[in-house]
């Protein structure tokens, strides 16, 4: 459905997983205010029970399909013009009714914090924030985690672009797709995946880092170490790394006091040593 990417930084957007199906399920993705890329094959996919047919219908096409043995299925529609496209059906144990649908260019935004740099702090905001009115322009926020294989689902909703749910979203993503949007008369869809600070080993697979012997001897085989030894280092963490974390805080909080009752400015709050499995600037580790 993605077939272009603005990139201020690295790319990445990932999907995470569910594991077990019942009724049919589709990605956040795929839902209410969705823009799909127009002019180009449509792919619509989700979960369901192995072995349910699941029938499809959008802009006057009906697809089938079987879930596999893993709950996964996916149907393929011919490309659609620009324009409004109503409702989408998916049909199989259940029923969901996917609505408000546009077709048009849909761009994937990401990178670190110049990408993430919010609407409401730019210096123009005051001015430009309420005339972000543009029902055809719609905004994904991918939701920031943290994962070490790559997933099936996201955190995140379409919404279209009003003055309250474009304060919160990419300034960059925002005017580009505004001027976008302006000059072309088309519906654009937005999905914003980035985060600060992050390098680029963060939204890089395994894979990929060892395709290139560099990179692999400098961040893939550490990382396959570091996920070898995962069980011993968590350990150390519980056992030591987070008591002693604990009694910083403490002593913090005792000085923090005293320097308050002085009118002295209080000492700075010990960093959180967060778990190994939660830090996104390790190798491997975004998914969105």
């Amino acid at each position: 459905m993605v077939k272009k990417i603005l990139a201020a930084g690295w790319v990445g957007l990932g999907l995470a997983q569910t594991a077990a199906w019942a009724d049919v399920k589709l990605p956040a993705i795929l839902s209410h205010n969705m823009v799909v890329q127009a002019g180009k094959t449509v792919p619509v996919w989700g979960t369901a029970d192995a072995g349910e047919t699941v029938t499809v219908t959008l802009a006057g096409q009906t697809q089938a399909a079987t879930a596999d043995a893993n709950g996964k299925w996916m149907v393929k529609f011919s490309p659609v013009p620009p324009g409004n496209l109503g409702e989408m059906t998916v049909a199989g144990n259940n029923t969901l009714a996917v609505k408000n649908i546009l077709a048009g260019s849909v761009w994937v935004c990401s990178g670190q914090s110049n990408m993430q740099f919010g609407m409401s702090t730019a210096h123009n905001a005051a001015t430009e924030l309420p005339r972000a009115q543009y029902p055809k322009m719609r905004l994904f926020t991918v939701a920031n985690a943290i994962a070490f294989k790559p997933k099936t689902d996201c955190g995140g909703r379409w919404v279209e672009c009003t003055p309250e749910t474009a304060k919160g979203f990419s300034a960059v993503a925002y005017f580009f797709g505004r001027e976008l949007h302006i000059a072309s008369g088309q519906p654009v869809g937005l999905i914003h995946a980035s985060w600060g600070g992050t390098p680029a080993q963060s939204w890089v697979s395994l894979d990929g880092l060892d395709k290139d012997n560099a990179l692999k001897d400098a961040y893939g085989d550490p990382f396959r170490n570091t996920m070898e030894t995962m069980p011993q280092l968590k350990e150390k963490y519980v056992r030591e790394t987070l008591p002693n974390y604990e009694e910083q805080v403490k002593k913090w909080q005792e000085d923090a006091k005293k320097a308050k009752d002085e009118g002295r400015n209080p000492p700075r709050r010990p960093s959180n040593p967060a778990p190994l499995t939660k830090v996104p600037e390790r190798p491997c580790s975004i998914t969105a």
